[in-house]
């Protein structure tokens, strides 16, 4: 019997007061990763990496989301300049990770990964 591939939704996620609302489609989401990293320790974020093209802002302009960054400034952390709502990274290599909260943490097993910042060139 061949495997059937698993039909995508649509997740929606936003910052706090709503000034930036994006959609991704995905399968169903059923892990999420962990980052070691010191900003994403402590504050407790769970990341997604969306496939290319998977991903688009319903609401606002990722350009005008505020960004931050430590370290070497591999990884640009983005949030809303308003709220300040965690939203999303950039890794090197344009790739983006997006910081999702999960509604049912039983379903969904973060995973440890040393990905973001362990490897990243210097």
């Amino acid at each position: 019997m061949a495997e059937t591939e698993e039909q995508a939704k649509t997740y929606r996620g936003n910052c706090h007061c709503g000034a930036f609302v994006y959609e991704m489609e995905s399968a169903e989401i059923r892990s999420v990763r962990e980052c070691n990293c010191s900003i994403c320790h402590k504050k407790g974020y769970l990341w997604v990496r969306p496939k290319p093209g998977s991903f688009r802002a319903v609401r606002g302009d990722e350009e005008s989301l505020a960004t931050y960054t430590f370290g070497s400034g591999n990884v640009l952390h983005k949030f809303c300049p308003n709220c300040a709502t965690p939203l999303m990274a950039h890794l090197p290599g344009d790739q983006r990770v997006l910081n999702v909260s999960a509604p049912n943490r039983t379903e969904i097993r973060p995973y440890h990964c040393f990905w973001l910042m362990m490897n990243l060139p210097t």
